[in-house]
């Protein structure tokens, strides 16, 4: 059911050929593992998967390839009726394997980089999962369609044996946003090059007139953040974006955009993707949830989304949802920027989201989680109508979690059902103070405990 290339073919000839007791070992991609169609491929390596040591190239063990990709040593034996083997995951030089056998047992396990910023490549001993049919059951109910026999399971890059017990918490959750896929669209609306060449969007680096203008790209948002950065005047690459200052942007600040639509807004409009429950309204017509498509496995986030406003338009570096409820909204939001779904997406190893967060559960929502992801999101007036449709009288009674002079409590009593530019939040300190509190807020929702969220950062 997969795609067929050489390194399948060489593993499958080693099982015909292999004696009773022999031991086949390759150095091959990590493709196998994550497959959407490669499930009964998984069923026959499982039963034979000895140990399952996983690689990113950032060391350059091998100096023709990418640095980012990621591939395994796999050792393979006699096919058992019940799968158990050991995965390490993370790995940056094989000495850390060897290490991670001897390891006492004894101290912290450390994170993918060490306290220096550097790739870590000391062993432990909790850093080996020892993985079996059950392993595998909750590793389908997380990263598979409903359905997804165990031994035909993907294989996360788990980092350490304790965040199993995180997995299953977070597993634990009956109720599944893919549960509603009548509730919500997923698009990635303008393809870069195919718009511009059929005549929908040009390239043309300006500040957009209003939201109707706006064409975002990936580097425009961060986490719980949709005016993260701004195109230079001059953008030719990747990196020509420029920080936005929140505590000095206008009210009805529209930030500087590389696209606009090339047709007129009625044609402009006409093109763009309705909405399933509502046929006449493009998905423009409301606030959405975008991600960045591309998904940085060493950076310091790796899922990252964001609130964007009505009428703006993307291209497809971002995938962007539109939700029939404002509840479901808030729901996908407070989860998706809080660590714990950072951890669960990272665990993937994957390199491009392709709607992997729609197994994510649909968790109670909160008053306080509420205020903080609108506050950290609806950044200008253009959120106005979000800001009044949410508002709870309670907002008001609300204090920061502990007492700092960088904390202003006396700001939650002035807030009021009319959105004002004092009402979001401006500041580095309190913005990133406000994610803190969602971080537990999601993770005491998920019954997880502070040191599995410690465990976690």
């Amino acid at each position: 059911g997969s795609k067929a290339n050489s390194f399948k073919c060489f593993i499958v000839q080693s099982w015909l050929v292999a004696a009773p007791l022999g031991v086949q070992a390759f150095l091959h991609p990590e493709g196998v593992y994550d497959d959407p169609n490669g499930g009964v491929m998984r069923e026959h390596l499982y039963r034979r998967l000895i140990f399952h040591f996983h690689f990113i190239n950032e060391h350059q063990l091998f100096a023709e390839v990418d640095h980012h990709v990621s591939f395994s040593v796999n050792v393979y034996g006699s096919p058992k009726t019940a799968p158990t083997f050991s995965h390490l995951a993370n790995l940056f030089a094989p000495s850390t394997v060897d290490a991670c056998f001897a390891h006492d047992g004894r101290g912290p396990v450390g994170g993918i980089k060490n306290d220096s910023n550097e790739w870590n490549t000391d062993g432990h001993v909790h850093r080996i999962v020892y993985v079996d049919e059950d392993t595998l059951s909750l590793f389908a109910q997380l990263y598979d369609e409903p359905g997804t026999t165990a031994l035909r399971a993907k294989l996360p890059a788990l980092h350490a044996r304790e965040l199993l017990d995180v997995l299953k918490k977070f597993a634990r959750f009956p109720e599944r946003l893919a549960d509603h896929q009548k509730d919500y669209r997923t698009t990635y609306l303008w393809d870069e090059t195919a718009a511009v060449v059929d005549g929908t969007i040009r390239r043309e680096t300006r500040f957009a007139a209003d939201a109707s203008e706006l064409i975002l790209s990936g580097p425009h948002i961060w986490v719980a953040n949709p005016l993260y950065k701004t195109p230079r005047r001059v953008s030719t690459a990747n990196g020509h974006y420029d920080v936005v200052g929140l505590t000095s942007i206008p009210a009805d600040y529209v930030t500087r955009t590389n696209y606009v639509p090339a047709c007129s807004p009625t044609e402009y409009v006409s093109r763009t993707p309705k909405l399933d429950w509502d046929a006449n309204r493009p998905i423009t017509a409301s606030y959405r949830l975008a991600y960045r498509a591309m998904l940085s496995q060493g950076g310091e986030r790796t899922l990252i989304g964001a609130i964007i406003t009505k009428g703006s338009g993307h291209i497809n570096g971002l995938q962007c949802t539109s939700f029939r409820s404002r509840e479901r909204l808030l729901q996908s939001a407070v989860l998706s920027v809080s660590l714990v779904a950072d951890f669960v997406l990272k665990t993937t190893g994957r390199s491009n989201l392709q709607y992997s967060w729609e197994t994510f559960p649909c968790l109670p929502l909160q008053s306080r989680a509420v205020l903080n992801i609108l506050r950290l999101n609806c950044l200008t007036s253009h959120y106005t109508d979000l800001w009044r449709q949410c508002w709870q009288a309670d907002f008001r009674c609300q204090l920061w979690s502990k007492s700092d002079p960088r904390l202003d409590n006396v700001r939650f009593g002035d807030l009021t059902p009319e959105w004002r530019w004092e009402t979001p939040l401006r500041t580095d300190y309190e913005r990133r103070h406000a994610l803190v509190e969602i971080d537990v807020l999601v993770a005491r929702t998920l019954g997880l405990t502070l040191e599995e969220l410690c465990t976690i950062y």
